[in-house]
C-alpha cells in the first residue's frame, strides 16, 4: 500500500494512496515490473478566508503508473535499491474557485487526461522475512494538462511480500 503519498500534478499537490502489485522477472530479482493504481485529492488550504478577490482551486485526481525497474543488488537483502521507468497515465479534475462581491462564487471545472513518463528512484527496507517500508521519488513531464508540467511524486509505502 502506497501511503501516504504526496504527488505534483497540473500544479497542484495532491495527497494520494493506492495499491501495487510488483512481480520480479527473474529468479536473482534483478528486473521487476510494477502495476500501482492511485487516487487523490488536492484539497483548498488556505488561512486568507473567502474574501473578495480569493481565486483558489481544487482537484481529484485517478491514475495508474506501470513501470519497470532495476535492482542492481538484487531484492535479498535487508535493503533493496532499484531505479526505473513508469508512465503515469489518467485524469485531472480541477476546479477553479472565485469569491466576488457579495459573497458570489464563481467555479469552473476542467478535466484533462495526461500521460507522464517518469524516471523512479526506489528504497525499500525488508525490516522481517515478509514485511517491506520504502521510500520512492518519481518525476517526469506531465503532458495533456494546460500545459506541460513537471510531474513529481514521493512518499512511503508499506507491503508484503508473497
Amino acid at each position: 500500500m502506497d501511503i501516504p503519498q504526496i504527488t505534483g500534478l497540473g500544479g497542484l499537490a495532491f495527497f494520494t494512496g493506492g495499491v501495487q502489485y510488483e512481480r520480479f522477472l527473474n529468479e536473482d530479482g534483478l528486473l521487476s515490473v510494477s502495476i500501482p493504481i492511485y487516487v487523490g485529492i488536492a484539497p483548498h488550504l488556505t488561512l486568507s478566508g473567502n474574501r473578495v478577490g480569493d481565486d483558489y482551486q481544487q482537484g481529484k485526481a485517478f491514475f495508474i503508473a506501470p513501470g519497470l525497474r532495476y535492482h542492481p543488488y538484487g531484492n535479498r537483502g535487508r535493503a533493496d535499491f532499484s531505479l526505473g521507468m513508469l508512465v503515469a497515465g489518467g485524469r485531472l479534475d480541477i476546479t477553479d474557485y472565485s469569491v466576488g462581491y457579495y459573497g458570489s462564487r464563481s467555479t469552473e471545472t476542467n478535466s484533462y487526461w495526461f500521460v507522464a513518463p517518469m524516471m523512479q528512484v526506489d528504497l525499500n527496507l525488508h525490516p522481517s522475512h515478509q514485511g517491506i517500508v520504502g521510500f520512492h521519488l518519481s518525476f517526469g513531464p506531465s503532458i495533456g494538462t494546460e500545459e506541460v508540467d513537471l510531474a513529481i511524486r514521493f512518499g512511503v509505502k508499506f507491503g508484503r511480500r508473497f
